[in-house]
């Protein structure tokens, strides 16, 4: 199962995750979170559910181009899941009801205080998740 945001390092994430499945033969469960944060302090200019549906068809065309990629990579059996949810709950509770074998994630390697204020989702993901977790750096080699 892969979880993405878009990112450069969810491309990282999705290289190794194609690898991994077209190596085994085995299908992939591409998992995208997305969902509309409001911070206090911050006056929206738009209505939220403006907002609410131009943030969807952002999420469902991005998971769709995942999709399409994983596909051209040859991976013969891919799967888009869209959850509109905060990102480690929602890929949590995507690997309880998908069972993958492996989540693969990307870490944007925050430094130690931007991870003590902001944390991140693959920290998350890793300590909270009850299977195997890879987490890809911009920078991983990967055969």
């Amino acid at each position: 199962m892969l979880g993405t945001d878009g990112t450069s390092v969810s491309g990282v994430a999705r290289s190794i995750a194609v690898d991994l499945c077209r190596r085994a033969g085995v299908p992939l469960d591409i998992v995208h979170a997305w969902g509309l944060a409001r911070s206090p302090g911050i006056v929206a200019t738009t209505t939220p559910e403006h907002d609410r549906r131009r943030l969807g068809y952002t999420a469902r065309a991005l998971l769709a181009k995942e999709v399409e990629d994983a596909r051209a990579r040859g991976v013969v059996v891919v799967r888009g899941h869209l959850v509109e949810s905060v990102a480690a709950g929602a890929l949590l509770l995507e690997s309880l009801r998908i069972d993958p074998a492996l989540i693969v994630v990307g870490t944007r390697g925050l430094g130690a205080v931007e991870r003590a204020v902001l944390g991140t989702v693959s920290e998350d993901i890793v300590f909270r998740a009850g299977l195997p977790v890879l987490v890809a750096r911009i920078d991983s080699q990967w055969p």
